[in-house]
């Protein structure tokens, strides 16, 4: 079995990690060895799984500590209107326009959940925001640094977990692959 065939829905199947669970506990629950916790970590390309893996909530507030002066501080503004809000168009330059650029002169409209680009947080906001004592606009939402990284951890929860029926033949082969005495072999 090939490692471009973890894609394939018919060898593994999806996984919500719970609170504060880690790789070997998933090993052991799922095929009886928490040794076995690097097969969890290979099939979902997981390098670090001190950082790389879901986090406690603790753990989530205890690195955006570390990571930014304040928490609190507005990291992005997302979109949470029902699409139907116009937003102006900046005026770009005459230069052609890139795919996925906005297009000069049409207005544009955001999809919910989607982050606001520079343009309208740097100019537009702040011109309405001084129209309108302070207030964002109510299809505006702003998200801080620690809700970022929560939102970020959260797209860490769900995992893919290998079929305990396929663990013996990944086994074997990976056994297989570390054996080969050319794998390691290095040209200069």
């Amino acid at each position: 079995m090939k490692y471009q065939q973890i894609e394939n829905n018919a060898i593994y199947y999806k996984y919500s990690i719970k609170e504060g669970e880690r790789p070997e506990h998933i090993a052991y629950d799922a095929y009886g060895k928490a040794a076995y916790h690097w097969i969890i970590l290979l099939t979902n390309r997981i390098v670090d799984p001190n950082f790389d893996w879901y986090l406690t909530q603790w753990e989530v507030e205890r690195l955006a500590e570390t990571k930014y002066d304040d928490v609190n501080d507005i990291h992005h503004y997302i979109y949470i209107g029902d699409g139907t809000d116009e937003v102006a168009n900046p005026n770009y330059d005459d230069e052609p326009a890139v795919e996925g650029e906005r297009i000069p002169g049409d207005p544009v409209r955001f999809k919910y959940g989607e982050w606001l680009d520079s343009y309208y947080v740097n100019v537009e906001l702040p011109a309405y925001k001084l129209a309108n004592n302070g207030q964002l606009p109510l299809f505006v939402s702003p998200v801080t640094n620690l809700q970022y990284e929560l939102d970020e951890n959260e797209t860490r929860r769900e995992i893919k977990l290998i079929h305990e029926n396929h663990v013996g033949k990944i086994i074997k082969n990976f056994e297989e692959m570390l054996a080969d005495p050319n794998l390691f072999v290095t040209t200069i």
